[in-house]
């Protein structure tokens, strides 16, 4: 899918208001996939400047969560919240890792715990989607969580 706009110039090139255009792509496709990366790469004959502007990321299901898990008794409450997170398994009596990962792939939180209830306090991260990872004997959990403030 080619996002060009412009023809190739020998000469520097700095666009005109004309040259701006909106280019909507379908992620869709990829949305059963969790975390992901997008990637903007520029190839030209020149060497020439490469201008971006406002990128939009929409999901069309809103701020929705869904959930991959292998215990059906999760609770996480409330999401979308402003970043305190009650959470609630089922008994595990076992250690568990709490991670919860941002929209960059970057671990904002890492926590070992034994408690089967307890808060996830990411309060001061920015308002975003994140994923909350739960992993320990018996129990693999991977759920969206929303900031909104």
């Amino acid at each position: 899918n080619s996002m060009k706009t412009a023809d190739p110039e020998a000469t520097a090139y700095n666009p005109s208001s004309s040259d701006w255009v909106q280019k909507i792509i379908d992620l869709s496709p990829y949305e059963s996939y969790g975390i992901a990366t997008l990637i903007f790469r520029s190839i030209n004959g020149y060497g020439n400047n490469f201008y971006i502007d406002d990128i939009n990321i929409n999901s069309g299901f809103g701020t929705g969560v869904e959930s991959h898990s292998t215990s059906s008794s999760v609770s996480i409450a409330p999401n979308p919240g402003n970043g305190l997170y009650n959470v609630q398994l089922p008994n595990t009596n076992s250690e568990k890792r709490i991670v919860v990962i941002n929209a960059l792939g970057q671990i904002v939180y890492d926590k070992l715990i034994q408690d089967n209830s307890f808060v996830v306090d990411i309060s001061l991260m920015p308002s975003g989607m994140y994923f909350l990872r739960i992993d320990g004997k018996g129990i693999s959990v991977s759920e969206k969580i929303v900031i909104d403030k």
